[in-house]
């Protein structure tokens, strides 16, 4: 992981800019159950984020299910 931002306006959520193993920059953006899996990882980890689907709330609500794998990037920069 590159990087973590919060965006701006009505919603405050996080932006995480990963870079894939092709070399491509892409943004994933956060919601409750991925954010806290996400408070584990530092910048520069190696991580594989992976969507399980959908689970219902006990208020009824859908919420999204994801895995965190994490590596810790232990080389020098």
């Amino acid at each position: 992981m590159l990087s973590i931002t919060r965006s701006e306006g009505n919603f405050i959520i996080n932006i995480y800019l990963i870079l894939t193993d092709d070399n491509k920059k892409i943004k994933v953006f956060g919601c409750t159950h991925l954010d806290e899996l996400m408070d584990e990882v530092a910048i520069n980890d190696y991580i594989r984020i992976t969507y399980n689907g959908l689970k219902k709330t006990s208020n009824g609500y859908n919420m999204k299910i994801f895995n965190v794998e994490r590596r810790i990037n232990d080389e020098e920069e």
